[in-house]
């Protein structure tokens, strides 16, 4: 391989993060060190890197959203390599009887199942299920898209779902569940959206 030569660069799904789903970004080269740059929706963040692997972890703007990764020696005038891109997809869970998501459509289509039956959630990022007592069911959601029928929407969300308590009974103070999926926590500063590195 000349010294010079671009990295190749490839992203494929991994283990041991603490946020799911998990991806690893794997590339070729001589260098030892590099920079991983990841074009988000409104910044571009910059990760220097030993080695030739990198999990990027999701921002608090990552869910619902693709995201784009480059990686080049960390050495002044370096070729970047080709880019790839990881699609965050959208995080739903449960507090209690209520369901709460990260996405950022403006309006929602809630799905429920059995059923299926569908409800509309508008300028909001969370809804409270009609209760059935003595029922289980699973939900996910999808941001609305125009006239599209919902069965012809692909990548929805995770899916969580609600026991409610028989007629009668008392429901005990709802914990919260992630389902298969839970979303990190993360705080950030407004100012740190974007910092550089030299080219």
């Amino acid at each position: 391989m000349p010294a010079r030569a671009n990295p190749t660069l490839w992203v494929s799904k991994s283990k041991g993060c603490s946020w799911k789903p998990c991806w690893a970004l794997t590339w070729t080269g001589r260098a030892t060190r590099y920079v991983v740059e990841d074009r988000r929706r409104y910044t571009t963040e910059y990760t220097r890197v030993e080695g030739h692997t990198y999990k990027p972890e999701p921002g608090v703007y990552s869910w619902g959203r693709t995201e784009y990764f480059r990686v080049r020696p960390e050495a002044r005038r370096t070729a970047w390599s080709n880019t790839v891109s990881i699609a965050w997809p959208l995080q739903l869970w449960v507090e209690g009887q209520t369901l709460y998501w990260h996405g950022y459509a403006t309006n929602w289509i809630v799905e429920r199942k059995p059923g299926p039956v569908y409800a509309s959630v508008l300028r909001s990022h969370e809804y409270t299920p009609p209760a059935t007592p003595g029922r289980t069911y699973t939900f996910r959601v999808h941001g609305k898209e125009g006239a599209k029928a919902p069965s012809a929407m692909k990548n929805w969300s995770n899916k969580v779902s609600i026991t409610y308590p028989g007629t009668g009974s008392r429901s005990r103070p709802g914990g919260r569940s992630w389902g298969a999926l839970a979303p990190p926590l993360r705080t950030f500063d407004l100012a740190y959206l974007s910092n550089s590195v030299p080219a």
